[in-house]
């Protein structure tokens, strides 16, 4: 906050040494009134030795007659509104600085609140007395926005939870589990209707067993109120989706979470069973982007990423999937249709499959994707195409990478066929094994497959791209790829965290980890953990030293269990596989400086 408030004044071309800053900081922290707190920070600046001459543009300021004229002519107001108004009188003329580096500096000097599991009924929020889950969720009097809310560690047991915390536009609410606390928060359902507000660091589990023909299940996080971030969660085993976003949720974000084994089953009348719920579930209602970064979804049981909202409003605005890693989620991992959507992109993902039912005009993009498919554990015979479009009529699908055994695309009736105007494909590289060339199935036997009109055209690379235009510069390779390739994704909001996809196309069965742009400095611990069994213990635990990591990744092989798996009435729910030894999934943890300088497996 001393370094963002200071940086603002010297952009102005006035210096404050860190005396008076910490002087106008207490000040805030105090809340002091606005009349009392602008002649506090008079008496700073007047106070403060004369600073040096300022140049870089701006205005020149030096000596202490000069440093003495400011006025501070307003003041901040406790809410946390950063507008200050400086007259310099030299000039004679006001100016209003309102700056966002000011109010992260305010921000900085806000108060922070302590949650505990064992709480009692007389909680003020304080260390000594910490606030209960339920009460601070209510926004008690004494949080303001800019606020930091730390929850401590442990179990939190509860039935349906809903937050009205709401910071504001320069202020959000950070609820956060303390660094190096493990924070579980058991709840059959949580409704967010404020705003304002990121929920970052712990994890939010589902409490119900019975998930096979059961009523009243609800997602795990409902998004209603605008502009929340759920950041860095782990979100898993509820029996509907793990998170939906309404439409009515404007500037929602989901970044950094993993979010597998939601959903439950029914039985339809032939006794067939019915997966219901999603890894996540988006509307976007606003001309605010929604934005998906940096995820991790697998394992549910009707789908990874769903984008059908059941409000007739649901597509008026932009929707961004970005470096999302999604996987084994039943019907696809990304799912759109079939409502229209007038803007959706998918970029930098990695992928299993993507099935659009129903696309605009030309909003949409898949760029810098690698979309593999493979055969399930439990259906090996099933094939699948990793990219599946019906009713589409205009994209941008370019700098993709893409592997299959079967059909490398399903094209079924394009609405404009390949017109250039609205739909760019090029630029691709396609690896097709042909590992499907005597399947009695003729869809299964080449590599691309268009139907037009009902009627199927299955045909080679050239014959692809003769029929429609595309890929005139990409690349068809029959054949698996080969070699290893390793993507580690820095996250946004933590330096030192990151997810980290590995391809192993030849199973060598150990990779080596250039960490170097996870963000970890040299010296700190981390810990590298499978995402399919995140809370065992670490696949590596050690210290960076600026050396790749070796990860023996032939060794990971169990996968988390689904909630309600083996209990009497959930026979249909069926306990699924590890990822097979060519596709690895790991989530890299910075932990607390350590004493250790080597890299230990621990199992």
């Amino acid at each position: 906050g001393l370094d963002r408030l200071r940086d603002i004044l010297g952009r102005m071309g006035k210096t404050v040494g860190a005396a008076g800053l910490l002087s106008v900081l207490a000040s805030i922290t105090a809340e002091a009134a606005p009349t009392e707190l602008a002649l506090r920070v008079s008496q700073v600046i007047a106070t403060s030795a004369p600073p040096p001459v300022a140049s870089s543009g701006h205005e020149t300021v030096a000596g202490t007659s000069a440093w003495k004229s400011w006025v501070i002519a307003g003041g901040i107001a406790i809410g946390g509104i950063a507008t200050w108004l400086i007259a310099d009188s030299a000039q004679g003329s006001p100016t209003a600085v309102v700056s966002e580096a000011v109010s992260e500096a305010v921000s900085a000097a806000r108060s922070q609140h302590h949650v505990s599991p064992l709480a009692g009924v007389d909680g003020d929020g304080s260390a000594e007395r910490p606030w209960s889950l339920e009460t601070v969720l209510t926004h008690p009097s004494g949080v303001r926005p800019g606020d930091t809310i730390w929850l401590d560690g442990g179990h939190y047991d509860h039935g349906i939870l809903t937050s009205a915390l709401t910071g504001s536009d320069r202020a959000p609410i950070t609820l956060r589990a303390r660094p190096g606390a493990a924070v579980t928060i058991s709840a059959q359902h949580v409704r967010i209707t404020g705003s304002w507000t990121r929920y970052q660091g712990f994890e939010l589990c589902g409490k119900i067993r019975d998930r096979v023909d059961a009523a009243g299940l609800l997602p795990g996080i409902e998004l209603i109120g605008s502009k929340n971030a759920c950041v860095n969660l782990v979100i898993h085993d509820f029996g509907d989706t793990g998170v939906v976003v309404r439409p009515e949720a404007a500037g929602s974000e989901i970044s950094g979470c993993v979010v597998y084994h939601n959903g439950s089953i029914t039985t339809d009348p032939q006794q067939r069973a019915v997966p219901h719920g999603f890894g996540i579930q988006l509307g976007n209602a606003s001309e605010l982007p929604l934005v998906v970064s940096d995820c991790i979804v697998f394992g549910n049981l009707a789908g990874g990423v769903r984008i059908e909202p059941r409000s007739p409003l649901a597509h008026q605005g932009t929707i961004r999937c970005e470096r999302l890693v999604a996987f084994d989620d039943s019907a696809g991992d990304v799912m759109v249709g079939p409502t229209p959507v007038p803007e959706l992109s998918i970029t930098d993902s990695h992928l299993e499959r993507i099935d659009l039912q129903l696309v605009s005009r030309s909003g949409i993009v898949l760029q810098g994707n690698h979309l593999r498919s493979r055969r399930r554990a439990r259906d090996p015979e099933a094939v699948t195409s990793p990219l599946v479009m019906e009713d589409w009529n205009g994209m941008r699908f370019s700098g993709n990478a893409v592997y299959a055994d079967g059909p490398l695309a399903l094209l079924a009736n394009p609405d404009k066929h390949f017109d250039p105007a609205i739909c760019s494909w090029d630029d691709n590289t396609y690896h097709w094994s042909n590992d499907f060339a005597r399947s009695p199935w003729p869809d299964e036997r080449q590599p691309f497959l268009l139907r037009e009109q009902g009627a199927p055209t299955i045909g080679t690379f050239d014959q692809w791209r003769t029929r429609t235009g595309f890929d005139t510069r990409s690349r068809f390779i029959a054949g698996r790829p080969q070699g290893q390739r390793t993507f580690v994704l820095a996250n946004r909001h933590e330096p030192g965290r990151a997810h980290i996809v590995i391809y192993d196309w030849d199973r060598q069965g150990a990779v080596d980890i250039d960490l170097s742009t996870a963000g970890l400095t040299h010296g700190q611990g981390f810990e590298l953990r499978d995402a399919e069994d995140l809370f065992a213990a670490p696949v590596v635990r050690g210290t960076y030293a600026g050396r790749s990591v070796r990860v023996e990744i032939s060794r990971l092989t169990t996968v988390s269990t689904l909630l309600g798996t083996g209990d009497p009435g959930n026979e249909p729910l069926i306990q699924r596989a590890h990822a097979d030894g060519e596709f690895s999934v790991l989530v890299l943890l910075p932990m607390a400086m350590q004493p250790a300088s080597t890299v230990q497996p621990d199992r």
